[in-house]
């Protein structure tokens, strides 16, 4: 789809349950989860471990999610939720109709190495 290596090609589906049945989530959270999302495909793994390609300091690993919607709109605090229980960065392609999306969050580090700050998530293009 993106045209990466063969190499970086993970094609695992996640259960959306793993997002939020095991956290405290509001109702409506949960709800959006079960309405909003078909499936979450994990595409790729950009990493040292995946292709040539060193670590960086800040950034040492690139996940990319496919996010297969059943309607068009997608509620943010999903995407919050997920980038919130995965470590690395993520690049979410929501899919809608064979139409597609590209969302990312910035990450930020904690001085204690850990992260912390998420600021905004931002996308490619309105969904029409």
């Amino acid at each position: 789809m993106l045209g990466l290596p063969k190499s970086t090609e993970f094609n695992r589906r996640i259960p959306k349950q793993k997002f939020y049945e095991n956290l405290t989530v509001s109702p409506a959270l949960k709800r959006a989860f079960v309405e909003q999302i078909r499936v979450i495909w994990w595409r790729n793994k950009i990493a040292s471990a995946t292709m040539n390609l060193a670590a960086g300091e800040a950034v040492t690993e690139i996940e990319v999610f496919e996010v297969c919607l059943s309607a068009c709109r997608l509620d943010e605090a999903v995407l919050r939720q997920i980038d919130k229980e995965i470590p690395y960065h993520i690049l979410f392609l929501l899919e809608y109709e064979g139409k597609y999306q590209a969302w990312t969050a910035y990450k930020e580090a904690a001085g204690s190495g850990t992260s912390a700050g998420r600021n905004c998530i931002s996308r490619s293009r309105p969904c029409k």
